[in-house]
């Protein structure tokens, strides 16, 4: 969601569940994030942990509302006393 947001905006979250299907001890995971649906203010997105041999380990979804101009990227990190990350768009 964060590349189809303007720059001047930000995200809040509204909503966010996340369910854990089972337990993982070791190896690699693979995790899959996509956004279902970007409105005009909000938006809802899902990710999907899984091992690499195709077994879900965890599900999740977020509902968010935009921000336009209430707080940028460049804002929180100033907040929190962090260095800017690189601009999204080169």
């Amino acid at each position: 969601m964060y590349c189809q947001l303007d720059e001047n905006a930000g995200l809040v979250s509204l909503d966010l569940k996340v369910n854990n299907l089972a337990p993982f001890r070791n190896g690699r995971l693979i995790v899959r994030g996509e956004s279902l649906k970007f409105g005009k203010t909000i938006c809802l997105a899902q990710g999907l942990v899984a091992t690499e041999d195709g077994k879900m380990i965890a599900h999740g979804t977020s509902t968010l509302m935009q921000t336009p101009g209430m707080q940028t990227i460049e804002q929180a990190f100033q907040f929190a006393g962090e260095q800017l990350p690189p601009p999204k768009f080169l």
